[in-house]
């Protein structure tokens, strides 16, 4: 009995068929979703969380029980059987060993292509604009309405919050992963605080769609509001707008955009955390003059 036992694969045990199962469901339900996306994209954000995240967690997870039914039934045989450590030698000329190690090796060469295909489409789920505003609804629903409505709508999240380049983005996912932890066991603000202390430079994110040095001369601009009458009568205001710019190295820079030119420096001191009292700035010139503002 113990020879015949030795001889059989080392994953006819029950660990690893409870991972055979978990992997196969893993994997059938994941290549469905993943078609299901490909054909039409999920609107809601919670199917992307399954279908990217919860479903590759079952998949691995049954493989890893797969890898330790494996260890376990090994270290059992060894205990009980010298012939148990020892590996079943592959015959390519058996037929049925043939078929199943070419079985295998097709669905791994499957789920290799399904994980790159699902970790890239992992990678831009978590940077739409639908998982930052949808999926934690109750803490950024305020912050969400007001995107939706405000001159950036059309710009994703992440342009501005993350922005090109591979540090910041792993500096942004391990601080949601704090976040997640936040918003699972109601440990966030409200509201959530202003401003944001470690937000990316200006020059790394907004400077990718905003190019101070082209900002010359000025832009009329024209706005239309109504009255709190009967009749709800028409108010039209229009402004000439000094947007100015320059900065680059051959024009000087000026217009409401002065400020951020490169030879300018403007500092300033906030004395409460909101930064609305601001009772002391200073600013220096291309030609390192110094002016101050003090309250």
């Amino acid at each position: 009995m113990k020879r015949k036992n030795a001889n059989h694969s080392l994953v006819h045990n029950l660990t690893s068929l409870f991972g055979m199962v978990f992997a196969a469901v893993g994997f059938i339900a994941g290549t469905a979703l993943i078609v299901i996306d490909a054909q039409n994209h999920f609107d809601n954000p919670y199917t992307g969380i399954f279908t990217y995240m919860v479903i590759p967690a079952i998949l691995f997870g049954g493989l890893l029980l797969i890898l330790f039914g494996v260890l376990m039934e090994r270290r059992r045989r060894q205990r009980g059987d010298s012939q148990g450590s020892r590996l079943p030698i592959i015959n390519l000329n058996d037929k049925k060993q043939f078929a199943s190690v070419l079985t295998i090796v097709i669905v791994t060469l499957l789920f290799i292509a399904i994980s790159v295909v699902g970790g890239y489409r992992a990678y831009h789920f978590t940077e739409s604009v639908e998982f930052c505003g949808k999926t934690c609804h109750d803490v950024m629903k305020p912050e969400y309405t007001a995107y939706k409505n405000s001159p950036h709508a059309h710009a994703g999240c992440t342009k501005c919050h993350i922005g090109p380049g591979a540090d910041f983005y792993a500096k942004s996912k391990l601080n949601g992963l704090y976040q997640v932890y936040s918003t699972m066991f109601n440990k966030y603000s409200r509201p959530i605080p202003a401003p944001v202390h470690n937000l990316r430079p200006a020059k790394e994110t907004c400077y990718t769609c905003h190019w101070p040095e082209k900002f010359i001369g000025a832009t009329e601009t024209t706005r239309t509001y109504f009255r709190a009458n009967k009749k709800n009568s028409p108010w039209t205001i229009q402004m000439l707008m000094n947007v100015g710019g320059g900065g680059s190295g051959h024009r000087s820079a000026k217009g409401i955009h002065w400020h951020i030119a490169g030879e300018n420096t403007v500092e300033y001191i906030a004395s409460d955390e909101k930064r609305l009292e601001i009772p002391w700035v200073r600013v220096t010139d291309a030609a390192g003059n110094q002016t101050v503002y003090q309250t």
